[in-house]
């Protein structure tokens, strides 16, 4: 079941999805959020920009209503030309600072190997997230909890955000990446 599911079925009252991640950049008058999440609300804008300031005693701030994005496939259209050029060159930051962030798939503890450690701590969150139930449809463990060795995928290939997706759950996709690059190192991030 998909946190959207469980928002859905009203199980949880009062329940929030809240990002999987979220990126922002500014400069003295603008500030361009990208929000990465489940997409469990059609109306939901990923990308968002927001004319702001820092005036006293009342700055100008991202509020979801001055949002100047109108449309997600072309983010520019309805901007005027300062708010388009704004938009242009902050997306541009935002794309340099994250392809400047080196992916170390299956490195979950963030210490720059894929080793052991990793399998071993895979194991610990994945017996601490397991219900002990199996799916009578899949003969797959049924997990109760997401963790930090959830790796994103498309296709069961690790794949970053956006396109690449957090299951939510510690799983053997994860321990087979995990495996399949054991002995890698990767740059400090």
């Amino acid at each position: 079941m998909s946190c959207c599911d469980l928002l859905k079925s009203g199980d949880v009252p009062n329940m929030k999805v809240l990002p999987l991640s979220q990126l922002a950049v500014r400069n003295d008058t603008f500030k361009l959020i990208q929000v990465n999440s489940e997409t469990c609300d059609p109306e939901e804008r990923p990308m968002q920009l927001y004319r702001i300031n820092e005036n006293t005693p009342t700055p100008l701030l991202n509020l979801p209503a001055l949002n100047l994005i109108i449309d997600q496939k072309e983010p520019t259209k309805g901007l005027t030309n300062e708010e388009a050029d704004n938009y242009t060159a902050l997306k541009n930051e935002l794309d340099s600072i994250q392809d400047s962030e080196t992916q170390c798939p299956g490195d979950g503890n963030v210490d720059g190997i894929v080793n052991q450690q990793d399998i071993n701590n895979w194991t610990l969150f994945h017996k601490s997230g397991s219900t002990g139930a199996t799916d009578q449809t899949t003969g797959k463990i049924i997990p109760a909890s997401s963790s930090w060795y959830d790796f994103p995928m498309k296709n069961g290939v690790f794949t970053p955000p956006p396109e690449g997706a957090f299951d939510g759950f510690t799983g053997m996709d994860d321990l087979k990446l995990i495996q399949g690059n054991l002995g890698r190192t990767c740059p400090p991030r």
